[in-house]
C-alpha cells in the first residue's frame, strides 16, 4: 500500500479499511502513484457484505477521477486569485478614499467659509451682490459635503470588507434616524420638484 497510495493519503485509506473491517460502508477520495510516475485520484464507494457462511467481502466502485479533480484545483485557483484581486481592489477603494477626503474636506470647509464672507462683504455693500454668486458658493458647499458622504461611505465599505471595521452596539431611536434622513435629502428632493413628508408618531417609536 505504501507504494501505490501517495504519501499524504496513507493514513486517510487505512482508516477506510479499518471501517471497512468493522463492517461499515465508506467512501473515500486519494491519491494513487501511477507505474508511469503521475499522480492519479482514485473515488471508491465500498460496501462490506456478510454472507450466511459468516464470510465478508467487500462491494463497491472505484472510479478515477483526476480530470474532475484537475478541474477542481484550476477553478479553486482561479477563485484564489479572483479573491485575491478582490482585497487588493477593496485596499485600493480603501486607500483612495483616506486620500480624497482630506483635500475634499478642504474644499467643503473653505466653501462653507466663502458663503459666510459674502454674507458679510454684502452687509457692507450698499448694494446686493448678484444671486448667482449665492448659488454657485451653495452649490460647491453642498456638492463637496455629498462627494465626503459618499467617499466616506465607500471608505466605511471597504473597511467592512477587509474585516476592519469596529462593530458598536446600542440603542437608537428609530424616529431620530429617520427624521435626520429626511433633512439630509430634503433640499434635494425639493429642487426636483418633490414633496417630502415625514410624519412622526405621538410616542416617538
Amino acid at each position: 500500500m505504501s507504494e501505490i497510495v501517495h504519501e499524504e493519503d496513507l493514513s486517510l485509506v487505512r482508516a477506510h479499511h479499518r471501517t471497512l473491517q468493522d463492517g461499515h460502508e465508506s467512501r473515500i477520495t486519494y491519491r494513487i502513484n501511477h507505474r508511469d510516475g503521475s499522480i492519479r485520484w482514485l473515488r471508491e464507494y465500498a460496501t462490506p457484505r456478510t454472507d450466511a457462511t459468516g464470510m465478508t467481502a467487500v462491494n463497491g466502485i472505484l472510479s478515477d477521477v483526476s480530470e474532475q479533480k484537475a478541474a477542481e484545483i484550476v477553478l479553486l485557483q482561479a477563485k484564489k486569485e479572483a479573491e485575491s484581486s478582490d482585497r487588493l481592489k477593496t485596499a485600493f477603494i480603501a486607500t483612495m478614499s483616506h486620500e480624497i477626503r482630506t483635500p475634499l474636506g478642504a474644499v467643503n470647509g473653505f466653501a462653507q467659509l466663502l458663503a459666510k464672507e459674502l454674507e458679510e462683504f454684502e452687509e457692507e455693500l450698499p448694494y446686493d451682490l448678484p444671486e448667482q454668486v449665492h448659488e454657485f458658493a451653495s452649490a460647491i458647499s453642498e456638492r463637496s459635503q455629498k462627494l465626503l458622504t459618499l467617499v466616506h461611505d465607500l471608505f466605511e465599505l471597504s473597511n467592512i470588507e477587509m474585516g476592519k471595521a469596529a462593530m458598536q452596539s446600542k440603542l437608537a431611536e428609530p424616529a431620530r434616524l429617520v427624521r435626520a434622513s429626511v433633512e439630509k435629502i430634503r433640499l434635494e428632493a425639493e429642487r426636483k420638484g418633490l414633496k417630502l413628508r415625514f410624519y412622526e408618531h405621538e410616542s416617538g417609536i
